[in-house]
């Protein structure tokens, strides 16, 4: 089995260098996932958004990106925190409990708890004016939420093995490193111990110790909330799932009056619905008071597609022109197929190139696209279909092509008919 095991982690290593080697790049350039560090330089500039978004937040007011499902929320977010860094204190944190990691209110609250310690307790101008013992309020937390969990051991729904903190809630745990650091500047010696008596945390135990660190502070501190719109892992559909965010983002704006505590949220494009209906009188306006500020992040178009696979490749180590790699066209039908979505370019992207690597075939074209496709979207994307789509890469006419596979494609967005013309059709991009 062994052997078995490294003969097939070893197949894959061949393939990744012979994948490298033909295209000439250090490392494989096109990421998927959001760009955290070490790919955060890939980020494509979102200007107008990112200028907004720090003026909303320079002026003490929660705000947020929204946007559809793989548009880079989590990348823009991650990118405006890091481009502050000077001006602000400030943490990034995901939040996707799930019910069974307990109450997500109260999980919420901890969440924020423990980012207020460690933000306070890492920053010795903050802890030396932040006039709370640090030490007493991390052992709280952490105390009632093993209380918790021994509780759900001790009524029978977890037994050996699974007795340890585990999951989402054991990421509410504070590090060792961290403890230890706050032992040495709270004074405390070795060989002694501190006797603390710990009143359990209740949601609002939790809330007025929030709000005393926040007025406790001597700046106001930013919490880039990402993923709020997964509390609960409810499907979008489900009518449950907008209104336990909504509660979630109820809860911030009562801790937020305490005024030096700023949210900043990454959200899902159905709630930019019930946003934009809210300033036109369409919908609760009350919902203005939690998210009073908000911006978009469009789906590509093809001068940013452009520009981004230029700084992967860039990144990558590629010092050719993008012509010996693309023919013309291939970018342009990426970006049709994937409707503007980051994620599917790059997925798109991903999917040719190791299809190019293996069948050696440079520079892509885009037949060789549609055979990298297929498989999953032939059914979709038929012969016929990607000869329309081929054809009007080329600006030429449809006469000739099937009106029910143009109609096919007119009614899935993927092209329209042209506004000068009505007989004549785009692509979509």
């Amino acid at each position: 089995m062994k052997e078995k095991k490294d003969s097939l982690i070893e197949g894959h290593k061949k393939q990744d260098r012979q994948l490298l080697e033909f295209f000439n790049v250090t490392r494989f350039p096109f990421i998927s996932t959001p760009l955290f560090p070490p790919y955060d330089q890939l980020f494509v500039d979102r200007d107008r958004q990112l200028k907004y978004m720090k003026g909303y937040i320079r002026i003490g007011q929660n705000c947020a990106i929204v946007g559809g499902q793989g548009v880079g929320k989590s990348s823009f977010l991650y990118n405006l925190k890091t481009s502050m860094a000077d001006e602000i204190y400030s943490a990034y944190l995901q939040f996707a409990l799930k019910p069974e990691d307990g109450d997500v209110r109260i999980n919420f609250l901890r969440t924020i708890l423990r980012e207020l310690i460690l933000i306070i307790g890492e920053d010795e101008y903050l802890r030396e004016h932040t006039k709370v013992d640090l030490l007493f309020e991390l052992n709280r937390l952490e105390f009632s939420i093993t209380l918790e969990h021994y509780q759900k051991i001790s009524s029978g729904t977890k037994t050996g093995i699974e007795a340890g903190i585990g999951g989402k809630l054991s990421e509410l745990l504070l590090p060792v490193s961290f403890r230890a650091k706050l032992e040495r500047t709270h004074g405390k010696d070795e060989g002694t111990k501190t006797q603390w008596v710990f009143p359990i945390h209740t949601e609002e135990t939790l809330k007025e110790t929030i709000g005393e660190l926040a007025k406790a502070t001597p700046a106001s501190i930013v919490l880039f909330i990402d993923e709020l719109d997964k509390a609960g892992r409810y499907p979008l559909e489900d009518p449950k799932w907008d209104k336990e965010v909504i509660r979630l983002l109820e809860l911030s704006r009562e801790i937020m009056v305490y005024s030096k505590l700023i949210f900043v949220f990454a959200l899902q494009e159905e709630l930019q619905l019930k946003l934009k209906k809210a300033r036109l009188g369409e919908e609760n306006i009350s919902l203005l008071g939690l998210i009073p500020s908000y911006e978009t992040l469009e789906r590509f178009d093809i001068l940013i597609t452009t520009d981004a696979v230029n700084k992967a490749l860039r990144t990558a180590g590629f010092k050719g022109e993008l012509n010996e790699l693309f023919e013309p066209g291939v970018l342009e039908l990426i970006l049709t197929i994937s409707k503007g979505n980051p994620r599917l370019i790059m997925n798109y992207l991903t999917g040719v190139m190791i299809t190019a690597s293996i069948e050696e075939a440079k520079p892509i074209s885009c037949e060789l696209l549609h055979n990298s496709i297929a498989k999953e979207l032939g059914d979709i994307f038929t012969p016929e279909r990607w000869d329309i789509l081929t054809t009007l890469i080329s600006d030429k006419s449809l006469t000739g092509k099937r009106d029910e596979e143009i109609e096919y494609l007119c009614e899935r967005g993927y092209i329209a008919k042209s506004s000068d013309d009505p007989k004549r059709f785009k692509l979509l991009l």
